[in-house]
């Protein structure tokens, strides 16, 4: 088992450690992917959900794994700010080559 007996929200240090690598792999998915995927015409939040939600399908099954079946408990609210976060990003490169 990979979460600690009788604490189903709170993941083992090893664990922890292995969920941290997973999450930093999505950060830097999204990352890569906004730079693609921007045309500098759409909506930057259409843009930034998109990447956002594949990136976390890319990375389900070994999220899924970690949290010991609670990804979408555990994801509740980081990826609104993952989209927040990635819609920033995006409206802060537009803005950069405009200057």
């Amino acid at each position: 088992m990979l979460l600690a007996a009788g604490c189903a929200q709170v993941p083992t240090p090893a664990v922890y450690g292995h969920l941290q690598d997973t999450l930093d792999t999505l950060v830097g998915c999204i990352g890569e992917n906004i730079v693609r995927r921007d045309d500098g015409v759409s909506a930057a939040d259409t843009i930034a959900r998109s990447v956002v939600r594949g990136c976390v399908a890319r990375h389900g099954d070994r999220l899924e794994e970690l949290t010991g079946g609670q990804v979408a408990t555990f994801l509740t609210g980081f990826e609104k700010g993952l989209v927040v976060q990635a819609t920033e990003d995006i409206l802060a490169q537009r803005a950069n080559k405009l200057v």
